[in-house]
């Protein structure tokens, strides 16, 4: 929660830096506004919408793009390869592909990351996915498609084509929370975000350093639905859209 006025301008600029250092194209250019200047870093994009940077002192930030290609950004230029490409996995529409992305918290040692990407399978039903890759300890740069582990799967009733949400994060408590939208229509047409019964307009909360019978995660013991009247992996719910969050 921010509590003065001033963190809320610090929120502004801190939202439109990161708009000025990754640019949708275009050539580098400084922007003069309120005594800040901001430059412009990187160009060349397919639809960014997420901006990470791992705990492994090298100064990277990686640049998630829609279409299902994660890009790096190294000492001011771009790596000419993608860090990770699951475009061919992903479904690129309107609020739909690779949505969000987070590092674990011991990536510099055990080199796992995870996303939040929309795919539609042969039957051509439209599902979430969180999913784990691995970076290469050849190049810290390459991540590889094939170390994929789903750790779940949700289908999106009513195939619609928005509200999928997409962050990740890693809370102060070392568990992995994500949120995912109530599936997109007019006005929760299928009343997801009240239904404790379905993972679609809630936030998550799950422990990936283990896993429970079953399943490729651990549910913590103290969710609140961990005892009955909802899916235990529920942290919070009644959402429409819970694009982006953060601690």
């Amino acid at each position: 929660m921010l509590k003065s006025s001033r963190s809320r301008i610090f929120l502004v600029v801190v939202l439109v830096t990161l708009w000025a250092m990754v640019s949708c194209g275009g050539s580098s250019a400084r922007l003069s506004t309120g005594g800040f200047s901001l430059t412009s870093i990187a160009a060349g994009f397919t639809a960014p919408l997420d901006l990470q940077q791992p705990n492994d002192n090298s100064g990277r930030l990686f640049v998630v793009q829609q279409d299902g290609r994660i890009r790096v950004i190294q000492n001011g230029s771009v790596v000419s390869q993608p860090f990770l490409d699951i475009s061919s996995k992903v479904t690129f529409d309107s609020e739909m592909g690779l949505l969000g992305l987070a590092f674990h918290p011991s990536f510099a040692q055990n080199r796992k990351l995870y996303v939040n990407y929309v795919r539609t399978n042969a039957a051509g039903q439209i599902q979430s996915l969180i999913s784990e890759f691995l970076a290469s300890a050849a190049n810290a740069n390459s991540a590889d498609p094939a170390s994929e582990r789903i750790l779940l799967t949700v289908d999106q009733v009513g195939n619609f084509g928005n509200h999928k949400a997409g962050q990740l994060v890693f809370g102060p408590d070392g568990f992995l929370y994500f949120g995912l939208g109530d599936g997109g229509g007019g006005g929760d047409p299928n009343g997801n975000g009240q239904n404790t019964n379905t993972l679609l307009g809630k936030m998550m909360r799950i422990d990936v350093n283990s896993a429970d019978p079953g399943r490729q995660y651990h549910v913590p013991a103290d969710n609140p639905f961990v005892a009955g009247g909802g899916l235990p992996e529920i942290w919070a719910f009644g959402f429409r859209n819970p694009w982006r969050f953060s601690f």
